[in-house]
């Protein structure tokens, strides 16, 4: 049976700042903006807590995602994002999504 656990930190900011425009994405209000994954203080990167998602399925995937954060045209963001594995060598995929003013999915 497959089974990782993967702790995560996010963190996005407009390079000409640094403010995290991830809303709780260093998790210490909890799981507030997030879905998926539960909160833990089992030994967070930084801070007080992570994010804890713990995969057991071998037939579907597991997310865990945050609300929609709000950018401006023609300006450049970083992203970046700390995870830990309970398996060597695992592998993780990120993905970030486009949705217009009104909410719908850009493809």
């Amino acid at each position: 049976m497959k089974s990782f656990t993967i702790i995560f930190f996010v963190f996005l900011t407009n390079i000409a700042f640094t403010q995290n425009l991830v809303p709780n994405g260093d998790f210490e209000n909890g799981s507030t903006g997030w879905s998926g994954g539960t909160i833990s203080a089992d030994n967070p990167h930084q801070g007080k807590y992570c994010m804890y998602v713990k995969d057991e399925n071998k037939t579907s995937n597991i997310a865990a995602s945050s609300g929609l954060i709000s950018i401006s045209q023609n300006e450049y963001y970083r992203f970046s994002l700390w995870y830990r594995s309970s398996i060597s060598g695992h592998k993780i995929l990120v993905a970030i999504n486009q949705y217009d003013n009104n909410g719908n999915w850009i493809s």
